[in-house]
């Protein structure tokens, strides 16, 4: 047997290479393991609500649901536009008043507590109000999209901050250290709809542009540690929590899961309408309101040539829900309200509008609230617990 002198084997040489490559490619499998853990983590579908096992009623009588009523008059003699949203924090409550341009503070008892009203271009002041949050300090946010600026008052209606973004920030929220937010309009063609900030630094961004979201805007709902949001057909509720992105419910409405992953991932808005034309669909998710132990929403459902509005309770503990379309149609009811509009953690709070009461229903209102219901009163507020 003949050996070549030009062949040179060195032993360990080698041997510390293929321990490095072992080294490497073990770290790439950890590596990698953890990308697949964390996508799988964010792509968690959460709990299962089956809408579509529930009862649907077309009207329902107040006593069936509501619990523990007690109606709030808004005691001020100013009047108060459309209220787009309500707001608790520390046994208070604050009203946005969209049409104003104002957001307004009360006790839990209704008694006033301040006005912000500071329309203008002064350095304390806002062009518009597009959103309205409560910050963990329990100041009011106000964000005026048109000078890219979130400003910050005490409950004393004083500025304690101004901060300016570099890019259109449509929706915003802060909690636990963490901002959230939202632009319509990001300036990349590839960019993201939702950035999640802490300590002005952006640490992760989701929701990429190349999905078509649909619409304009979003409304962030805090519920203790957690930020809660719904995307426009879209059959999921998402939250934040620590900054990270999960699921927390998904809602089945009977839908094909082919058309929905269809639909959101469409590229525009023309491929959206194209695929809503060849289907009658019911669904998308809007006003979100969550207590300790239920989780209220409305959504769109067909019937016959009209798309509706429909409510729908769910009980977190029991895992019971109902689905309604209208409230208060008893004879034996003096009013009405709408849908839960929002909630303390433990009660919630609808509408209602004197104004659009009967002579005869509403004395036996005013009876109850023992204030005076005059044509120009602001509107009420309805205080409950649900009993489903």
């Amino acid at each position: 047997m003949m050996y070549s002198n030009n062949i040179k084997v060195d032993f360990p040489h080698n041997i510390k290479r293929m321990k490095n490559i072992i080294c490497v490619f073990i770290f790439l499998m950890i590596w990698s393991c953890n990308q697949k853990d964390k996508e799988l983590n964010k792509n968690v579908d959460g709990e299962v609500i089956n809408l579509i096992a529930f009862d649907n009623v077309v009207t329902i009588s107040l006593t069936d649901v509501y619990d523990s009523v007690v109606i709030i008059p808004l005691k001020t003699k100013s009047p108060i536009g459309n209220i787009e949203r309500i707001f608790f924090k520390n046994d208070n409550m604050y009203i946005w008043d969209e049409n104003g341009g104002k957001v307004w503070g009360f006790k839990s008892n209704g008694d006033s507590l301040f006005c912000i009203d500071k329309q203008g271009k002064g350095p304390d002041e806002y062009i518009r109000i597009d959103d309205v949050s409560i910050s963990d300090l329990g100041y009011i946010n106000i964000l005026d999209v048109s000078q890219h600026k979130l400003l910050s008052y005490d409950i004393n209606t004083e500025l304690r901050e101004s901060k300016k973004f570099d890019k259109w920030v449509h929706n915003y929220c802060s909690v636990d250290g963490y901002d959230y937010l939202f632009s319509a309009t990001p300036d990349q063609p590839e960019g993201h709809y939702v950035d999640v900030m802490k300590n002005s630094e952006k640490i992760e961004s989701y929701f990429a542009t190349t999905h078509n979201w649909h619409f304009s805007h979003t409304s962030f709902l805090p519920v203790k540690d957690s930020v809660f949001f719904t995307r426009f057909y879209d059959d999921r509720i998402y939250y934040f929590k620590d900054g990270n992105l999960n699921t927390g419910y998904s809602v089945n409405f009977g839908n094909d899961i082919a058309f929905m992953e269809k639909l959101r991932d469409a590229e525009d808005l023309e491929k959206h309408k194209e695929l809503m034309k060849s289907v009658r669909y019911t669904g998308d998710i809007r006003h979100l309101s969550i207590s300790d132990t239920y989780l209220t929403f409305d959504y769109s459902e067909p019937i016959k040539d009209w798309v509706i509005q429909t409510s729908f309770i769910y009980n977190k503990k029991t895992k019971k829900g109902l689905s309604f379309k209208s409230f208060g149609d008893s004879s034996d009811e003096y009013f009405s309200v709408g849908t839960p509009i929002a909630s303390d953690g433990h009660y919630f709070y609808a509408l209602i509008e004197p104004w659009s009461i009967d002579e005869a229903h509403k004395r036996q209102l005013q009876e109850r609230v023992n204030f005076p219901l005059e044509s120009n009163l602001n509107c009420l507020l309805c205080r409950f617990l649900l009993k489903i």
